[in-house]
């Protein structure tokens, strides 16, 4: 049996399992070990053993089960019947068991039975495989409290482990080799421990095998568990089994020492020397070669957080939320800062800041236009934690007064929208097309946060899920081709900062009074934005902007300094290069003017020059500066 064999069954998003039999109860875990029992009184006399696997093997008291799984011996059972065609076996097996008076349905490996229990009736799901002695075990999960994930993620991490080293994983089965046609070839092992140490290491037992979040933690580094877990999560057979919870974050990047998780491209020189500059050459290099990484970057505006916490929802503006991580729960006013009705949203927003009195009637709009939005995204929230999300369209108009709903455009037929700077057109007749020409809102979600006003920020797996007629949720978006570069620029690039390696090493290292040079550039690039040319600012900026004894350590090493400007500029044509390759094309339907740019995590490739878990992004800021909400 392979893993797409695993989703034969139909699954509901309450219990385990999925009924064939519209009479069978579901039933508390705790009563598995009965109901085995039940099932062995009608297999006594056969010499099959019966198995108890998935959360059957494991059972939790209170919580509750559709069926129980279990697995039997395909051998054991061709000696019963005098057969060896397992599939005639597993005929033999069905009509034993409606000899016994059980009705039965068998699909693929597994005899399901209509098991009488006391005055009710449960579904056990009779799975008939070789080894089953053995095989079991594969099926027996050591699943945390709590946990997002199911058996069959655990099941679809191990095959992404095997395919990842060129191996074949049959949950029903064992670990096999491939054949030059990438098809299952000798059977390795059917050893747990075994197993694990082959596809984690010398030191992994079956333990680590346990469940997605063991195998997580038994894998070396943040990008050999990205690579893994982007294996894993990018299939349809991922999507076809909804997780319990939010997305776990298992290879997000350390918190930076300068700037931020996310880091452009062009930083990594001022943020990790040299080795940052020659990493920002393989990061390009990889998204020219490989699709799937790079991710469109949603301009959205204005940023609101919407969710449960103890069952109550609540949505809340950018500035409430970052009042909120601060610990701050009252404006000066004595305004609450955690709205729990549209109206408190309202009062907020018309209470927060010193408003200029030319423009007190617009913040009105916006603080009464916000507001208004609390029931579409009371809709789509879910039931815990907190969506990060820059809205894209919405009824109504803009603080600026334009429209914020989107417009047909008679001469494309597409429809197009401008949240902020960035303008979107999207095709009529597509698919996100058709759903635009009904909704009312559209908001692109970028982040989830399991309390609220944390820092803690993840990815929640199918955002769109919590889409609604009215109102679209947007997930993630990624660029459908890769960048091209001009001949040799990356090889120029790599090579300059390869020979000017010790010289921008040296100027970044640690001084008297500025232990962090870096800092000083950060700062310099974030106030004149980062596009060509603006290296020639530096000298007279650094003079106005820090004290005189930093700028006076800063410009000693002038040669230093400018190998560490000249390689982020020269990373910055690259980047440019990149972004105006990639925003002449449409992706996922979708067509952009002005991109704010793009994002990638790290792809779990080991490079030569490798920052593990380093998320990095591409921002035109030419044409697209950051700018606050109101």
């Amino acid at each position: 049996m392979m893993l797409r064999e695993l989703f034969s069954k139909v699954r509901t998003p309450l219990m385990e399992g999925g009924n064939i039999w519209d009479d069978c109860e579901p039933f508390d875990q705790s009563q598995a070990p009965q109901i085995e029992a039940q099932l062995e009184r009608y297999l006594r006399g056969t010499g099959l053993k019966v198995y108890r696997i998935g959360s059957g093997a494991t059972p939790t008291p209170g919580v509750m089960s559709g069926d129980l799984d279990v697995m039997v011996d395909l051998d054991t059972a061709a000696q019963l019947f005098n057969e060896e065609d397992p599939k005639k076996i597993r005929i033999e097996l069905e009509k034993y068991l409606n000899s016994k008076g059980l009705e039965t349905k068998r699909i693929a490996v597994t005899v399901h039975v209509r098991l009488p229990f006391g005055s009710t009736c449960h579904q056990v799901d009779v799975k008939v495989v070789r080894n089953a002695a053995n095989v079991h075990k594969f099926h027996v999960h050591e699943i945390p409290k709590g946990s997002s994930y199911k058996g069959v993620h655990k099941q679809m991490i191990m095959n992404a482990l095997a395919s990842s080293q060129n191996l074949l994983w049959s949950p029903d089965e064992g670990l096999y080799a491939r054949n030059e046609q990438g098809k299952k070839a000798d059977l390795i092992s059917t050893d747990l421990d075994e197993i694990a140490r082959y596809l984690i290491g010398p030191n992994a037992s079956a333990r680590s095998l346990g469940s997605v979040e063991s195998i997580m933690a038994a894998l070396p580094d943040a990008a050999t568990r990205q690579k893994i877990y982007s294996l894993a999560a990018g299939g349809q057979s991922w999507k076809s089994a909804p997780l319990k919870g939010p997305e776990q974050k298992f290879f997000e990047a350390a918190a930076p020492t300068i700037g931020r998780k996310y880091q452009h491209i062009e930083d990594l020189v001022f943020t990790n020397g040299a080795q940052g500059g020659l990493h920002a050459v393989e990061r390009m290099r990889y998204m020219s070669s490989q699709g799937g990484n790079i991710e469109l970057k949603w301009d959205g505006s204005p940023v609101v957080y919407w969710g449960k916490q103890d069952g109550m929802f609540m949505m809340i503006p950018k500035n409430a939320w970052d009042y909120i991580k601060r610990g701050k729960t009252e404006l000066a006013n004595g305004t609450s800062v955690i709205p729990r009705s549209a109206e408190e949203v309202q009062k907020f927003l018309m209470g927060t800041g010193k408003a200029d009195p030319d423009k007190l009637a617009q913040r009105r709009q916006y603080a009464k236009q916000l507001s208004s939005l609390w029931p579409y995204f009371e809709q789509a929230s879910p039931e815990d934690g907190f969506i990060e999300g820059g809205l894209l369209f919405y009824p109504g108009t803009k603080p600026d007064g334009s429209p914020a709903k989107p417009i047909l455009n008679p001469q494309t037929q597409e429809y197009e929208f401008t949240p902020n700077i960035t303008t979107f057109h999207i095709g009529k007749n597509s698919d996100l097309g058709r759903r635009i020409r009904s909704a009312k809102v559209m908001v692109a979600a970028t982040g989830y946060y399991p309390e609220l006003g944390s820092s803690d920020e993840g990815r929640l797996p199918n955002a769109e899920e919590f889409s609604t007629p009215d109102t679209i949720v947007q997930g993630t978006t990624y660029a459908e081709q890769t960048p091209e570069f001009i001949d040799n620029n990356l090889d120029s690039i790599q090579n300059f900062i390869k020979e000017n390696a010790n010289l921008i090493n040296n100027f970044l290292a640690p001084k008297p009074g500025l232990s962090k040079p870096g800092d000083i550039l950060y700062k310099f690039y974030n106030q004149n934005l980062r596009i060509v040319g603006v290296k020639q600012k530096f000298i007279e900026w650094v003079g106005r902007n820090v004290s005189a004894k930093q700028a006076e350590t800063i410009l000693k090493d002038r040669a230093g300094l400018d190998a560490v400007l000249t390689a982020v500029e020269l990373l910055t044509k690259a980047k440019m290069e990149m972004i105006q390759n990639l925003s002449t094309a449409t992706h996922s339907g979708i067509r952009q003017t002005r991109p704010e740019g793009y994002v990638s995590a790290h792809p779990g490739t080991t490079f030569q020059n490798d920052l593990p878990g380093q998320f990095i992004k591409a921002i035109d800021q030419g044409a697209w500066a950051p700018r606050k909400d109101e």
